[in-house]
Formats: C-alpha cells, structure tokens, sequence
C-alpha cells in the first residue's frame, strides 16, 4: 500500500509539472503556431463542454458554409449569453475578441493559447488596435468572430453595431458571414447563474455580405445588420415552433 502511495504522489507530481511545462510552453508560442497545434484541442474541449458537460442542444442551420474554410474572411453574429462563445466555437471553429478580465479565469487562460486576443473595454485606443488585429489575422492567418455589438444584449433585440467593428472589414474588403443565435439568453441569461441545459439553442447562417458589393460603408454596415437580424428572426420563430411542436 505504501508503495502503491509512493507512486500516485509520484505521477501526480510529474504529471502537475508537465503541465505547467506545457502551460509556459505554450504561452508564449507564436501566435500562428498556437492556433496551428493548440487550437484544435481547444475545439475538441469546446465540443465537449458544450455538449456533454453542459449537456446543451444546438440546432445548427450552417447553410452551404464549409467549415474547412479557414481564412480570408470574418464571422459577426448577435451576442446574448456567455455560452456564445461554447456554442460558436464548436460550431464554427472560431475564436474571438474577449475581455482582458477574463485572463485571470482558466477559461481566458485556454481561450488566448487557442488564439483569442484580448482588450480593455473601455479603452478606444485599444479596441481600435484589437479590431485590426483581428482584421489582419482573419485575412492571413485564421479568420475570427466578432460581436459588432460589443456587448451581450440585455433583452434579446440586436443593439446598434459599433461602427469602428465593421469599419476596418469594409476598408480590407473582408467577406463577412452573417449569422445568429437564440435561446443561449435563456438557457443562462446576462448577469445570472441561473442555467437551464433544457433550453434548445438555434444557430443560423444567413448569407455573405461582402464590401466590394457597396460603395459607401454605412450601406455596408446596414447590410451586415440586416443580415444578422434575418437570421435572429429566424432563430426565434424556429424556437417558437420547437416548443409548439411539442404541446
């Protein structure tokens, strides 16, 4: 029994060691490598979190989009729950903009070795130069998801898109995928822990909107919008049928 002791401390030892190795290791990769070799497992843990941990029901409507198409474009939806970010991730394979708060959680840890950036919200300097980046890796790099918003809604109605989020897509003449989700505001609502796994989730693609087609970006941007809150009614009237269906 001693002996039996001696090596579960032993391994769990070398196992802890190995994985702050990896941790630092990984920490400071190069951002092309990180998303290369560690965001696939980050993928897999999303897919896992979202539906064995969490246990949640996607409906997924991806249209014709191919999810092996990794760059060269950017991805904009609504933004309602933090289970957004579980959903799309393992739904799109994207990673995405999020607060620099969270780099003091594990899952802000995991998410930027995956290849999220991170910025300061209320800093304008700073959320400017994150939009770039995005906009840079997306077109040579990984293409990336972006909440125009900047915030959840706190309703469930689209808010008004930032204009500096869909500005910079515009002058690059970036394609963006215009989608959205309902039903994550209800299975674990802004400001709450109330979560209910029993909540069906929708998500919907709804079409491409590309800058090259406007030649002003407020035409532009109301595209974007449009195109999102197609998508957002969609959501919600198959969410109504869902429940209709079953009384």
């Amino acid at each position: 029994m001693a002996i039996f002791f001696f090596f579960r401390i032993l391994l769990g030892t070398l196992f802890t060691l190995a994985a702050v190795v990896f941790f630092f290791w990984a920490f400071f990769l190069p951002y092309a490598w990180r998303v290369r070799f560690i965001k696939p497992i980050g993928m897999l843990w999303a897919k896992i979190m979202t539906y064995q941990i969490l246990g949640l029901k996607v409906h997924k409507d991806l249209k014709d989009f191919d999810l092996s198409k990794r760059v060269g474009y950017i991805s904009v939806s609504n933004h309602l729950s933090f289970l957004d970010i579980p959903v799309l991730s393992s739904s799109l394979h994207k990673m995405f903009l999020m607060k620099r708060s969270l780099l003091w959680t594990p899952f802000g840890w995991g998410a930027y070795l995956c290849g999220a950036l991170s910025l300061t919200r209320n800093n304008a300097r700073e959320q400017i130069h994150a939009i770039y980046s995005v906009v840079k890796i997306s077109k040579t790099v990984e293409a990336m998801h972006l909440f125009p918003e900047g915030t959840r809604s706190k309703d469930g109605k689209l808010g008004p898109f930032k204009r500096g989020s869909l500005h910079k897509i515009y002058q690059e003449k970036l394609p963006v995928l215009a989608l959205a989700l309902w039903g994550t505001n209800l299975a674990l609502p802004k400001n709450s822990l109330n979560f209910n796994p029993k909540v069906p989730i929708f998500l919907k693609v709804d079409s491409w909107v590309r800058p090259e087609d406007f030649s002003q970006f407020s035409d532009f941007q109301q595209a974007v919008t449009q195109a999102v809150q197609r998508a957002l009614t969609a959501c919600q009237i198959d969410f109504d049928h869902h429940f209709a269906s079953k009384n």
